[in-house]
């Protein structure tokens, strides 16, 4: 037995019945360790616990407003000075709620466009007085509660007060079996609780002394070791395999210019995806100057030629928050046109959509995006990727075929969600279109491109009823959330 329970146990023989209180008084307790205590005894049939509801009650601001006088008081008091209009309505001195309240007390009556005072107002009224009353008690029980039930019921609807229930104990005794358990303070210092030297030399069975018995099911505080964060698992996870697999990782800036976002991959300029309700556009910065003005001809002839209209380059230097991250992919395949041999490249990063979020869509989420350039590629080739990518993670996908401006021919990547049978898009792929190789400088290799959804994913390995529990911040989550293996 736990000295606290000792503790407890040795004052409840003295006085057999005790308040917690008195408990926390005697013992010299700390509330939590007496709970503790208590509730361990009570578990084992060594005390009886008697609770006893106690409420208490939080005023809203709105309540706070109301202590000297309530809305419907006003209205009756002003009523009787002067002719009162209904123009008062929506006026500070005149709300909607007051008045319902004063015709429905039956203060007042409305005739016409006038307020006429029908009875005096009663100087106790009995909502104010019971708020009053309320506000002065720090707390009150089922009795109060019952004797005021409707008044109380009137102040909640009203949206004036917010009831807090609580259990609090009201005795506790200690039961036949307790009395005979219990040891008194001064026998438990007898105990040997840890053995020492000094205890192995001079013990001796005269002495009176024995070991305290060691409870292997007594409760322990929990150790809550630093813990990584799912998501940062699973991304590294991700990173590993891209790795694995031959890639080298690359990065870009997360404020871009629509320019790299959107023109270098052929998006044209009056396309859907970049008015406001898809993009985050910055106003500091509000443009992101480009340099490089060959390349700006170049998008600038691409766009023209292929979509018959006017390229702005002030349209193009809005700086946005990146909607994916194949921006990062188009400086690099502008910086490494020239290269003779393959490479495999990819990107892990944060990107931002305004979308309607809910238990699947984020305004921000991770993606990684990829490419591969060497000659002689083909579809072939990317779907054998994503497939090798999917399998490390234990998915088997479905791919269709589908359109993105920067790619042709495309493809989307589904899989089927086992838990709620819906399908799942887990992102886009595709060759390169010839138009966007020759802007960005690249004429003799092929380019497979690709970009995948991270968080969708985690349903998979761990329980979540949303993608926001991802974002939540709750420590409480994170350390008992489910492990992700890396």
């Amino acid at each position: 037995m736990h000295e606290y329970e000792i503790k407890i146990l040795s004052i409840l023989k003295t006085d057999r019945h005790e308040t917690e209180a008195g408990i926390i008084s005697k013992s010299g307790l700390g509330r939590d360790s007496a709970m503790w205590a208590l509730q361990n005894l009570n578990e084992k049939g060594l005390v009886r616990i008697k609770n006893k509801k106690m409420f208490s009650a939080v005023l809203t601001k709105e309540a706070l407003g109301y202590i000297d006088e309530f809305p419907e008081e006003k209205i009756a008091r002003m009523s009787r000075n002067s002719r009162l209009s209904m123009e008062i309505v929506g006026t500070p001195e005149g709300s909607n709620i007051g008045i319902i309240w004063a015709k429905k007390n039956k203060w007042i009556e409305i005739r016409g466009n006038t307020i006429m005072p029908i009875e005096p107002t009663p100087k106790e009224y009995w909502q104010r007085m019971l708020l009053n009353e309320i506000k002065n008690k720090k707390e009150f029980d089922a009795l109060f509660m019952e004797k005021n039930k409707q008044g109380i019921e009137t102040l909640v609807k009203r949206k004036l007060i917010e009831i807090k229930e609580k259990n609090i104990i009201e005795d506790i005794e200690i039961t036949e079996k307790g009395l005979e358990t219990a040891i008194s303070d001064q026998e438990a210092k007898h105990e040997i609780k840890e053995l020492t030297k000094e205890i192995i030399s001079r013990y001796s069975d005269k002495e009176g002394m024995k070991f305290k018995k060691y409870d292997i099911n007594a409760d322990t505080e929990k150790i809550y070791p630093a813990r990584i964060h799912p998501l940062s698992i699973f991304i590294n996870k991700i990173r590993s395999i891209w790795i694995e697999l031959g890639f080298k990782e690359i990065s870009g800036p997360i404020v871009e210019s629509e320019f790299w976002v959107f023109d270098a991959l052929f998006s044209p300029q009056d396309h859907p995806t970049r008015e406001m309700q898809d993009t985050f556009f910055l106003s500091n910065p509000r443009e992101i100057d480009i340099e490089d003005d060959e390349l700006k001809r170049k998008i600038k002839n691409m766009h023209e030629k292929n979509w018959r209209g006017k390229w702005e380059v002030e349209i193009a230097k809005h700086a946005v928050l990146r909607t994916h991250s194949t921006g990062v992919s188009a400086h690099y395949m502008h910086s490494l046109a020239n290269t003779t041999k393959p490479i495999k490249l990819f990107t892990i990063g944060k990107i931002f959509r305004n979308e309607t979020i809910d238990f699947k869509h984020l305004a921000e989420f991770h993606q990684v995006d990829g490419l591969i350039i060497g000659k002689d590629l083909d579809f072939s080739n990317l779907i054998f990727t994503l497939k090798r990518f999917y399998e490390r993670l234990g998915i088997n996908i479905s791919i269709k075929p589908a359109y993105f401006p920067f790619v042709e021919p495309g493809l989307e990547i589904n899989y089927i969600d086992k838990k709620t049978g819906e399908v799942i898009e887990l992102g886009g792929a595709g060759i390169i279109r010839d138009e966007i190789k020759k802007a960005l400088g690249i004429t003799d290799n092929e380019v497979l491109a690709f970009g995948l959804g991270i968080e969708r994913l985690i349903f998979r390995e761990i329980p979540l009823a949303s993608l926001i529990e991802l974002y939540k911040n709750d420590v409480g989550w994170l350390r008992n959330v489910k492990q992700i293996k890396g």
